[in-house]
């Protein structure tokens, strides 16, 4: 009896072992959430950066090391992000099982942009479109990882055909790592895609009116959204959002907002309100809110569909005709 219930207990236990999930650790929100479509039906995967913290500046809490330590992979765009990130990721030897998003193959970057090329819109506006996506395409997860403006700008989430490639990259990662849940995996990713391809269509519809109207963000994270949709190049506030403003630049912010009748002034929730109040300040600008991480969206697979879909909706209400 004795010899049966042991025989049980150990059967248990190893059915246990051998079906226990991946433990997946995401660094900020729109890319945790392609992690989790994949992740259906098999796992959670743990999202390091919640609420408005900008990965730009976020100090690692001790409890958040010892997941990466615990982890089987860990996700995450890359150096020119979360700059929070590197050290932690050199220091454990996490090369092995961290996938870095700019690295994967066949993502369409673009470099940053310098100030004075916001300045000229027509005359970028075609050469960009004609340049990167050849360029770049060829070059995709090879360039420097530098937060200036040479390096791959990585807010590449907001292009939804990257989304796609990264969740496939993800879901082949996870086959790798959990080879039990491949057919899983590469269901889920099938799935999620299909949903992406139409959040791209609906955002394209419902994008089509609006108009070429110059606008202000408060950096330079929308490139990747501009270009797929169609909208006029923005002019940043900044390249550096964790550099406070001079007082220089925001006389020249204010000149060009009379100069070319700007009426959006986009702020983010990551950082603070007072900046872009200060520009705006007896100028005809309407201050709005892009929020490119869906800090206030519920964290989960949805949440990248509602995100993006919230941009859409911030951008065509101040830039519809």
């Amino acid at each position: 009896m004795i010899r049966v219930f042991l025989t049980s207990v150990f059967l248990l236990f190893s059915l246990s072992i051998a079906s226990a999930e991946p433990k997946v650790v995401v660094s900020i929100k729109p890319i945790h959430s392609l992690v989790a479509g994949v992740m259906e039906n098999v796992g959670e995967p743990e999202l390091l950066l919640n609420g408005t913290v900008s990965p730009h500046d976020y100090n690692l809490k001790p409890s958040q090391a010892q997941s990466l330590q615990d982890a089987d992979l860990v996700v995450w765009i890359g150096e020119s992000l979360e700059t929070f990130l590197i050290k932690p990721i050199g220091n454990l030897n996490l090369a092995s099982k961290a996938l870095e998003i700019l690295e994967i193959e066949g993502l369409t970057l673009h470099k940053y942009r310098g100030i004075g090329e916001h300045d000229d819109h027509a005359k970028h506006e075609e050469h960009e479109e004609h340049d990167d996506h050849a360029k770049h395409e060829e070059h995709a997860g090879h360039e420097g990882h530098n937060h200036d403006e040479n390096s791959s700008d990585p807010h590449l989430w907001l292009d939804i055909e990257n989304a796609i490639r990264i969740t496939q990259s993800i879901a082949k990662k996870l086959a790798t790592i959990d080879p039990e849940n491949k057919t899983q995996y590469e269901k889920n990713a099938t799935k999620v895609a299909e949903n992406l391809n139409s959040l791209k269509a609906d955002i394209s519809n419902k994008l089509q009116n609006t108009s070429k109207k110059n606008y202000i963000v408060f950096h330079d994270a929308y490139q990747y959204f501009k270009k797929q949709f169609e909208l006029a190049v923005p002019t940043p506030v900044t390249i550096h959002p964790e550099i406070p403003l001079g007082a220089a630049r925001i006389k020249e912010l204010q000149n060009e907002i009379a100069e070319h009748g700007i009426s959006c002034l986009f702020s983010e929730p990551q950082f603070s309100p007072k900046v872009t109040k200060v520009i705006a300040e007896n100028t005809d600008a309407k201050i709005s809110v892009l929020d490119p991480l869906g800090s206030g969206v519920r964290v989960g697979s949805s949440h990248y569909f509602e995100m993006m879909s919230n941009l859409a909706n911030d951008f065509g209400e101040c830039l519809k005709n």
